[in-house]
């Protein structure tokens, strides 16, 4: 009988199945008998009897295929070695060393000075107003989230340093933001009493809004705070599930607008709006304004989904309400209106101007670029960014030949972005060089099959014409 895993003579046992558990035992001993040599006083010795014998030949071979002990669960085993070419974020996960010792830099060794026998609560009287207190009987440092040491010197070096300051002033504007935070909700649950988490505490409270308006800035859905719930709560305060949660996006909304309102308030505001027509209409308003600092900033101020597209009426009306009721701006503060040339936002904004005065129409450039494009006829560029569209866009195998050759992955290709086609058409022609190359690979390695010679004709046909066309 051969298991795989040891060689033993038959002859030696005469049972056919083999029972590993004596084996097992006698190892042990065996291991017990060295034990028992090293010892060097007779009261560590350990008393094995009569099981002190030389192992046998069944146990050698055991004891020389013994299991190797378990690989290290936090080193990747797929890493190194022969194999196909690891993804991107396969080799981004390699555990990062430290250098060697030679080449560390300075100041990592040992601290030269020992701290003082003087309480943390000393140093907090010694540097007020610098965000510091006790954690777990250390000084730490609130703003910079690290622990301190209680030397004086290493304390005045950190607060009195670039990381400090920035740090700092974050701090205390987040600390402004929180009491704000704060007192909207405690407004709120008072005159909202009914509520059913009206009795919990403000603390609770502000934690899960900041919660909710984490993961809404992440563009996280809030029905996966349920399985992140577990990780949140260790804070030791306590959540709950994303049903109630959600109750707090709409006072995430409104402070947002209160806070956008008090940037917009005193400024003259060009307003942009446009409707993404895919099941429905996803409209949003972005307004654009130079603050007293001179700088440009644009601020999302609307986005709504409805269920059909709206008609000129609907939509003048909505923007209006926007304005005048939600924001409660100005009239004149209002002073254009960027929209694209669809015929429903040319009628929606000649009925805005009658109500804006001082505001002009700007059609987007970009846009109107574009749409000029499509009438403009360039039949060979056309099929060559059809076929393209079709194949390298959509295929693996040609998406990886293209970054062979060229170094860079190709962009992708939306339906909804009407100006990714330029992006594509961009990337093309930067590496045009590359191109009749990764044509012929494409048909070598039988990537394509038609669509790939379809490519490649109208490449050999003209290909200075078409490398002005794109």
């Amino acid at each position: 009988m051969n298991s795989g895993l040891v060689d033993y003579d038959s002859s030696d046992d005469s049972d056919s199945v083999i029972d590993l558990a004596p084996a097992l035992r006698s190892v042990h001993c065996h291991e017990m008998v060295g034990y028992h040599a090293e010892c060097e006083t007779q009261d560590e010795a350990i008393d094995t009897g009569s099981v002190l014998r030389p192992p046998s030949r069944l146990e050698r071979a055991f004891e020389k295929n013994r299991l190797q002990p378990l690989v290290n669960p936090f080193i990747s085993q797929r890493r190194g070695g022969s194999g196909p070419a690891l993804a991107t974020n396969e080799r981004n996960r390699v555990i990062r060393k430290k250098p060697p010792q030679g080449v560390r830099r300075a100041g990592g060794g040992h601290r030269a000075s020992k701290e003082p026998s003087i309480e943390p609560a000393q140093r907090l009287r010694e540097f007020p107003d610098q965000c510091l207190r006790i954690s777990a009987g250390k000084l730490f440092c609130g703003c910079c989230k690290e622990t301190l040491t209680v030397i004086k010197n290493s304390i005045k070096t950190h607060v009195v340093s670039a990381k400090h300051t920035r740090a700092k002033t974050a701090y205390f504007v987040q600390r402004d933001s929180d009491l704000e935070v704060k007192d909207a909700l405690e407004t709120y649950f008072t005159e909202h009493n009914d509520d059913s988490t009206a009795s919990l505490s403000p603390e609770i409270h502000l934690y899960r809004y900041r919660v909710t308006e984490a993961m809404m800035f992440a563009g996280i859905p809030i029905l996966k705070t349920d399985y992140l719930r577990p990780v949140l709560e260790r804070a030791d305060i306590k959540l709950t599930g994303s049903e109630h949660l959600s109750q707090y996006i709409p006072k995430v909304e409104g402070l947002e607008f209160s806070a956008i309102h008090r940037e917009l308030l005193g400024e003259s505001v060009f307003l942009m709006f446009d409707g993404t027509r895919r099941q429905g209409e996803a409209l949003n308003t972005v307004a654009r304004f130079c603050n007293e600092n001179f700088e440009i900033l644009l601020r999302l101020i609307q986005f709504v989904t409805l269920e059909h597209s709206p008609d000129n009426t609907t939509l003048s009306t909505t923007l209006t309400t926007l304005w005048t009721r939600q924001y409660g701006l100005d009239f004149e503060a209002l002073t254009g209106w960027g929209r694209d040339s669809c015929k429903v936002n040319g009628t929606a904004t000649g009925r805005l101007q009658v109500i804006f005065s001082r505001s002009e129409d700007l059609l987007c450039i970009c846009h109107t670029l574009n749409n000029v494009g499509d009438y403009v006829g360039f039949p060979e560029k056309r099929d060559f960014m059809t076929s393209w569209r079709i194949l390298v866009q959509n295929n693996n195998a040609a998406k990886h030949l293209w970054k062979s050759f060229t170094n860079s992955a190709m962009v992708g290709f939306s339906n909804v972005r009407w100006w990714s086609r330029q992006e594509v058409e961009n990337e093309i022609c930067l590496n045009f060089g590359d191109l009749p190359a990764f044509l012929t690979a494409l048909d070598t390695q039988n990537v394509g099959d038609a669509t790939t010679r379809k490519m490649r004709t109208l490449y050999e046909a003209d290909p200075l014409l078409l490398a002005m066309l794109l």
